[in-house]
């Protein structure tokens, strides 16, 4: 699991807009990839301070307190290899008060021992969140419905989560390749509110910028059947825990919710007669660009 500067500028924008802070609890110990300089710049754009000769100077007071405090400590840059910053610093630039990270062991020096397979994990922390960051973690995971489930648990009403996960060419790196539409309908079958969701096209090289395509249900049905190049594509995805949010609501793809006739729903599981045209005429498209044919 790692952030770069793509994924950090998006969460610092997701932060600003949604007024995130508190504390915060990735799923993973998390590898940053830039240094102090590229962190400045991030922290110059979003007018938190900038590059100073000891490190980050902050404008705020009390985010400069705890940067020193991990710079005195020798926790500001990564263990073992220092070109780099650490969570803790890169988290504490972000304006969140603490920072802890879950992992089923401590091999990566995780602050709460948990398997997402099982629920537990608000019980494994002893305590709940403010703001819980998934920087592909989850299609590590088998058990996907209690990976939510422990998300739930472990966030506060208010509270919000960030999901930034792998989606095309990704082969073998986990159990999965999410589509974006297992986030927005899992969330919105669930009762939480929607604050971002996007589509992104990145390289293997840190250097290159993210290309980011927002998302609603249907927006990519054009591209769905083989209509994406040969990059990587990953989902950001950030919703808030409401009152009424829960977790064990199975949802139906929106996909189908969306071109199913209006009819009894013991007679929707008619595949062949109650298809819609739209995902008949998807098929045959993809067929056809496979240069097959229909048996």
């Amino acid at each position: 699991m790692g952030i770069g500067l793509s994924a950090t500028e998006y969460m610092a924008r997701a932060i600003e807009d949604f007024g995130i802070g508190g504390s915060a609890l990735t799923l993973g110990r998390q590898d940053v990839w830039f240094d102090e300089k590229q962190l400045g710049q991030v922290a110059g754009k979003m007018n938190w301070g900038a590059v100073g000769g000891n490190g980050i100077a902050f404008h705020d007071k009390k985010r400069a307190s705890r940067a020193r405090q991990l710079y005195d400590k020798g926790l500001a840059h990564r263990r073992g290899d220092p070109q780099y910053i650490s969570d803790e610093l890169l988290f504490c630039a972000l304006g969140f008060q603490s920072l802890d990270s879950a992992d089923v062991n401590d091999f990566e020096g995780a602050t709460v021992i948990h398997d997402f397979n099982h629920p537990g994990l608000a019980d494994a922390a002893g305590k709940q969140f403010d703001f819980i960051f998934d920087g592909g973690t989850t299609e590590h995971v088998f058990h996907v419905p209690n990976m939510m489930r422990n998300i739930f648990d472990a966030l506060k009403v208010g509270g919000f989560v960030l999901h930034a996960a792998p989606s095309n060419n990704h082969v073998d790196h986990g159990f999965y390749q999410f589509s974006p539409t297992l986030f927005y309908d899992w969330y919105a079958a669930n009762g939480w509110a929607i604050k971002r969701a996007d589509f992104f096209k990145y390289a293997v090289s840190l250097d290159v910028p993210w290309e980011f395509t927002s998302y609603t249900p249907g927006s990519l049905d054009r591209i769905s059947f083989g209509g994406l190049d040969a990059a990587l594509y990953g989902i950001m995805f950030c919703a808030q825990k409401t009152r009424d949010s829960t977790w064990d609501r199975i949802p139906q793809q929106s996909f189908y919710l969306r071109n199913w006739p209006s009819q009894p729903a013991d007679s929707r599981d008619r595949t062949a007669e109650a298809a819609p045209a739209s995902l008949r005429a998807r098929v045959s498209r993809a067929i056809k660009r496979l240069g097959g044919s229909r048996a």
